[in-house]
């Protein structure tokens, strides 16, 4: 059995802040649920029971703790460096279509392109998007 955890401290000005946040409708759906669970871990609820109410892992709960106590409000919606979705599209292919793009004169339209590479229009899209490149 996991030994209990002290109640998180925080200044007034903090949890007005994370209130809010969790009172939000339109704020990013991981910042609201981060902010109901330390408002919770200041109420003194144990980190199983406010991972059990919101549907998230205990460990989740005690991570989002430590952070807190670390760096407090400014930080509470950042995902850290290495989490989420890796880049699908090798940095080689990238490079190659921007660099068919830039120089596309024999091209006419972006679906023969697309068919020069056999990629996908959803590729083309995202790798010329992503870099800022648009066709006239």
């Amino acid at each position: 059995m996991r030994k209990p955890v002290p109640a998180l401290e925080m200044t007034p000005g903090q949890r007005e802040v994370l209130e809010s946040l969790a009172r939000s409708q339109s704020g990013a759906h991981r910042e609201v649920v981060r902010a109901k669970a330390l408002l919770m871990a200041a109420d003194g609820l144990a980190n199983t029971s406010i991972a059990r109410a919101l549907s998230v892992s205990p460990g989740s709960v005690s991570n989002w703790r430590a952070r807190f106590t670390e760096d407090g409000v400014a930080r509470l919606g950042e995902v850290r460096k290495g989490r989420g979705r890796k880049a699908s599209i090798p940095q080689e292919t990238i490079e190659r279509i921007l660099d068919l793009t830039q120089n596309c004169g024999t091209f006419r339209t972006v679906r023969r392109l697309e068919l020069s590479l056999a990629s996908g229009n959803r590729l083309m899209s995202r790798c010329r998007s992503s870099n800022g490149f648009r066709f006239r």
